[in-house]
C-alpha cells in the first residue's frame, strides 16, 4: 500500500477506484511492490507467497468489498463507495479508516524492507534480487505515501550513495541499513524532517535522535537457516 499521500490518499474511495485512470496507477504500483516482494521472498525461510489476487482479499479495500460482497458493478462501487463512505457506520467507511491507519505506519515497511534484504546476507545473489533491491529504492523514492519521507530519500539518500548495489547479500542489506538510518535522522522527531519542508523548532524537546547499529539490526531481521 504505497503511493504519494497528496495524490491519492489510502483513505480514500479515490485511491481504490479501478474504474479511474488513478486508481488504476494505483493498482499498477501495488501490483510492482508485488513483483518486487516475490523477487525478495526469502523461500528459504517461508513457503511461497500467496498470490496478488488473495493479498488483495486481506486488503481493507472498500472497492473490493462493494464488487464482490456487495455485488455491484465496478461503475456502481465507484458510484456508491464516497455515499457509505460518509456514513461513519458503514462497512466502508471502516474500511477506509482501517487503510489509513495501516498507510500511516512506515515502521511495516521498513521491516518488510530490513527482513528481506538482511535474509540475502547467506545466499548466493542473482541479479534479478539486485535488481529487484533496486527497483524497491527507487519505487520507495516515488510512492512512499509520505512527501517528506519520499523527498528526503531521493535527495539525501539516493542521490548521495547511488541506488543498492549488485554485489553480496551482505552488501545489500548494509545499503539498507545505512540508508535507513540516513532517512531517520532527518525524520521528524529526530531532526525535524526534509529541511525543505517541515520545521519543528518550536519542539526540539521532543525530537528523539535515533540510530540503529548493525549488531542490533541483525539480530532483529536476521534469521538462521
Amino acid at each position: 500500500m504505497l503511493y504519494p499521500g497528496e495524490i491519492a490518499s489510502m483513505g480514500s474511495c479515490t485511491y481504490w477506484d479501478r474504474t479511474t485512470t488513478l486508481g488504476k496507477s494505483v493498482l499498477r504500483v501495488r501490483e510492482q511492490v508485488y513483483k518486487i516482494a516475490v523477487d525478495l521472498w526469502p523461500y528459504q525461510l517461508l513457503r511461497p507467497p500467496p498470490s496478488l489476487e488473495e493479498l488483495s482479499e486481506m486488503l481493507p479495500d472498500p472497492f473490493w468489498y462493494l464488487v464482490h460482497v456487495k455485488n455491484m458493478s465496478p461503475e456502481e462501487a465507484s458510484r456508491w463507495c464516497p455515499i457509505y463512505a460518509n456514513d461513519k457506520k458503514s462497512k466502508v467507511s471502516k474500511l477506509l479508516a482501517e487503510a489509513s491507519i495501516l498507510s500511516a505506519q512506515p515502521n511495516k515497511v521498513w521491516s518488510l524492507v530490513h527482513f528481506f534484504t538482511f535474509n540475502l546476507i547467506d545466499l548466493q545473489i542473482t541479479q534479478e534480487k539486485g535488481l529487484a533491491s533496486q527497483a524497491l529504492a527507487t519505487l520507495l523514492a516515488q510512492n512512499f505515501w509520505c512527501n517528506d519521507c519520499r523527498s528526503f530519500f531521493e535527495v539525501g539518500v539516493i542521490e548521495q550513495f547511488g541506488l543498492p548495489p549488485l554485489g553480496t547479500g551482505m552488501d545489500i542489506a548494509k545499503w539498507w541499513h545505512h540508508a535507513h538510518n540516513t532517512a531517520s535522522e532527518h525524520v521528524a522527531t529526530t531532526r525535524a524532517g526534509h529541511p525543505w519542508i517541515h520545521q519543528l523548532d518550536a519542539l526540539r524537546t521532543y525530537q528523539n535522535p535515533f540510530y540503529m547499529t548493525w549488531e542490533d539490526a541483525y539480530h532483529m531481521w536476521h534469521v538462521k537457516i
